[in-house]
């Protein structure tokens, strides 16, 4: 099995370029700091997707058992 040129194959990538709108850092002061003139710096730029909370079967059917229950005696219009 041939080698992999590791260097050449980085040589071949392109190369990124600048971005235009370079991200901003934006000032949030922070609750937990010790100084209150101490600030964290967040960048603004590409904000990612949240992954879904992964829920077992048996514990998403319970929950629609329960939603349902509630949601007839809500709806029979006795409170």
């Amino acid at each position: 099995m041939p080698k992999i040129d590791v260097a050449r194959l980085n040589a071949l990538r392109p190369q990124p370029k600048p971005s235009d709108n370079p991200p901003e850092a934006i000032r949030t002061p922070s609750d937990d700091a010790a100084d209150p003139m101490e600030i964290d710096r967040v960048p603004m730029g590409r904000t990612l997707r949240k992954i879904k909370e992964k829920v077992a079967k048996h514990l998403k059917r319970r929950l629609m058992k329960r939603k349902g229950k509630v949601s007839k005696r809500e709806s029979s219009g006795f409170l």
